[in-house]
């Protein structure tokens, strides 16, 4: 029987942004206490597919960037584009006072930012919602997938967009200390970051960069190899590189099968994706 071969997306798939949300709820405490309409976790979530598009816009113009350097640079603009204002003291009347929300309704010229373009004023909010990234709980059922992988000696890894300095403390954070492979021949859960070769997800060149680290010095047919992901976007471009691919339909609820096709298997949680994938490789 193939050995199963597990891929999963880090950030969004094994790992939920419930602690940015609830950081952008304490900073803004007093704004969204007046301000009903503003939800938070749309807030958050924007700006995971902004950076997101920032990211590879960067990559594909050979100008490649971290992911944090981007996720802390575009995040400003999200919370004005929301209609949260900067907190600083400091900041000139005009920016702490401008109704943002309302004058992108109006269509009218915003008020605010500096000679570069730049809105100030945001720094302590920036700093304590980029500090609760490295506070990153796990999704449903992703506990107990790593149980059923690890009965089932299936090899797991991380693929993110991310660092691998913050995956490294997320897993260990959520599974214990020395769950990180160091070596190819180690138990334990592998890594690859986009950093690496400096090429952001989803260009096809990242899938096939971890599909070579994954399938090293074996032969295919010795192989069932799989991508795990909550986003379509990702797993269409897994899938031309050569995975399988599992939807935990959790984010998205919605697959767009009609501009990105049928994942092999729709799971429900994590839990429910390691078991459909198992019950696969066992019929294999």
């Amino acid at each position: 029987m193939p050995q199963a071969v597990i891929v999963h997306d880090v950030l969004g798939t094994l790992f939920s942004l419930d602690e940015p949300i609830s950081a952008l709820r304490q900073a803004f405490s007093d704004q969204l206490s007046s301000q009903p309409d503003i939800v938070p976790e749309l807030i958050i979530m924007d700006w995971y597919h902004a950076a997101q598009r920032d990211f590879l816009n960067l990559s594909i113009n050979n100008a490649y960037m971290p992911f944090s350097e981007v996720f802390k640079s575009t995040l400003p603009r999200i919370l004005l584009q929301a209609g949260l204002k900067p907190t600083d003291a400091s900041v000139p009347k005009a920016a702490a006072t401008s109704d943002v929300a309302n004058a992108l309704r109006r269509g009218g010229a915003l008020q605010g930012p500096g000679p570069n373009g730049d809105v100030k004023g945001f720094d302590d909010e920036v700093s304590q919602i980029m500090s609760s990234l490295r506070r990153l709980t796990p999704r449903p059922g992703m506990l107990e997938a790593w149980k059923r992988y690890e009965a089932a000696h299936a090899e797991v890894w991380g693929a993110t967009n991310g660092g691998l300095a913050l995956a490294s403390k997320l897993f260990e954070g959520a599974l214990g200390q020395g769950c990180i492979q160091k070596q190819q021949q180690d138990r334990g859960t592998a890594l690859f970051s986009c950093d690496e070769i400096e090429v952001a997800k989803p260009d096809a060149r990242v899938y096939e960069a971890v599909r070579q680290r994954a399938t090293q010095g074996r032969q295919p047919q010795t192989i069932d190899l799989w991508f795990v992901a909550t986003h379509t976007w990702d797993l269409f471009a897994a899938k031309k590189a050569g995975f399988k691919t599992a939807w935990v339909w959790n984010e998205e609820f919605h697959a767009s099968s009609a501009i990105y096709g049928e994942p092999d298997i729709i799971a429900s949680n994590l839990d429910d994706a390691a078991k459909q994938i198992l019950e696969r490789a066992l019929r294999t």
